[in-house]
């Protein structure tokens, strides 16, 4: 979840973050990216969003690209 990530929640051992939702805020957004994108890091991070066509997520996607 997104608004899981976007606080107290490191991910330094992935290499690989799949995103099912998205939130209308670019803010929450990054910051939930950013969890992965830790000091301690020691592997290119890949950030995958999935939204299906003709949804809400599909325009949110379109607003925030």
């Amino acid at each position: 979840s997104i608004t899981a990530c976007s606080q107290g929640l490191t991910l330094t051992a992935a290499s690989t973050v799949v995103f099912a939702e998205l939130t209308w805020t670019p803010s929450i957004m990054s910051q939930a990216e950013d969890r992965a994108h830790r000091i301690s890091q020691q592997n290119c991070v890949n950030v995958y969003y999935l939204y299906g066509p003709d949804t809400v997520d599909e325009m949110i996607f379109r607003m925030l690209n």
